[in-house]
Parts: structure tokens; sequence; C-alpha cells
């Protein structure tokens, strides 16, 4: 005859639109930002792109490191969104001062506003694995993977 121990189970909790934005917000990072055209020649930039040639002097590089920052910060906790948000509005405004009122034609800064609004309101409300039972406690809201 056998004897039973005490078998512990790990419940995982997996916040499933935290990490959707997330990757969204990654997606973003590595979509077109900005477009430089001179004549015929024209260089599409992905966020990293412009952070690695725009350079610590320039107006656009807080914003995408603020962005970049934040999306990395989303895998982990919604908390990330925060500077998502900040970011990817930034990088608009500051856009449209230097191109004369037009605004960016890469998909990347929208596709970041878009990634902090589901990152944020997965804090707000937390959908996913082991999620869907009330009430959701301030860890569940705060981290994107918890235990039980």
């Amino acid at each position: 005859m056998g004897v039973r121990g005490n078998e512990e189970t790990i419940a995982v909790k997996i916040n499933l639109l935290g990490l959707v934005g997330a990757a969204i917000g990654a997606i973003a990072v590595f979509s077109t930002w900005i477009t430089i055209t001179f004549l015929i020649w024209g260089k599409s930039m992905n966020l990293m792109d412009v952070v690695n040639e725009a350079g610590t002097s320039s107006d656009w590089w807080l914003p995408s490191i603020l962005f970049i920052v934040g999306t990395l910060i989303a895998f982990v906790s919604p908390v990330g969104g925060v500077l998502q948000l900040a970011g990817a509005p930034w990088f608009i405004i500051v856009f449209t001062q230097q191109a004369d009122g037009r605004i960016p034609s890469g998909i990347g800064p929208y596709l970041g506003i878009a990634s902090a609004i589901i990152v944020l309101a997965s804090m707000a409300r937390p959908l996913g694995l082991g999620l869907m039972k009330e009430p959701i406690g301030i860890k569940n809201r705060l981290l994107v993977f918890s235990g039980e």
C-alpha cells in the first residue's frame, strides 16, 4: 500500500490581455515609425533604427526609449503601459512639430498607442487563465504572470 503525500498544485495565473498588449507593443517597435525620403531615395525606420541613428541629442530619442522600456516592462506588468502611453504620443507630437504639421505615415506609433491602451485595460480588468473568477487581487492586476 502506497502512502499518498500532500500534493501541492501550483496555479499560475496569466493575464492574457496584458500579454497580447505587450506583444502588439513589440510588433510596434519593429514596425515602421518614420520614412525618410530624399528625391527618389526612401528609408523606412522602425523604433530601433530611430534610437540607433537619432542619438541622444535628438528630440525623438527619449520618447522612443520610453516606449521601448514600457513595452519590455509590459511583458511583466501592465504598469509598463504608462511608459508606452507617454512615449508613443510624445513621438507623434515631436514628429509633427519637426515635419511642419504632417503626422507619421508609419503604422508603428499607432500600434504603440493601441498597445498601451490594451496593456492599461488589462490592469483594470485582467483577462486570462485563472483570472475569470472574482475578486481579482492587486497582485493579479499588477503582474502578467502570478501564482496562487
